[in-house]
């Protein structure tokens, strides 16, 4: 986590997901996705570039990473694309995002 950086949540239906936001908030949105193994702070190098060119960054730590935790004890433990997917939707409708960048990486 940088300085310039909060650690934060947010609630959907099925997750309190923990992510990580700095940058202007004033600009465009980037949401930055990591994969396995890394966690929201993988993205720390590129965050000054982004910030610099008017991103405000959101980096969430996916499910089964970091803080962030299943709320409903009966919730499907998924890890499949589509789900991912839908905790992210959840977290930009939380944000009332309408529009945004969508970073990815994965371990290789």
């Amino acid at each position: 986590m940088t300085a310039s950086q909060t650690r934060e949540t947010v609630d959907t239906d099925t997750l309190r997901i923990g992510y990580l936001r700095s940058g202007p908030k004033t600009g465009n949105v980037a949401v930055l996705l990591h994969g396995w193994p890394d966690h929201a702070t993988t993205w720390r190098r590129i965050l000054p570039t982004l910030h610099e060119l008017g991103w405000e960054t959101l980096a969430p730590y996916l499910r089964g990473f970091g803080p962030t935790v299943f709320r409903p004890a009966t919730a499907l433990r998924s890890g499949q694309l589509s789900a991912l997917g839908q905790d992210i939707l959840g977290a930009a409708h939380h944000f009332h995002i309408q529009r945004c960048g969508i970073l990815g990486r994965q371990w290789n």
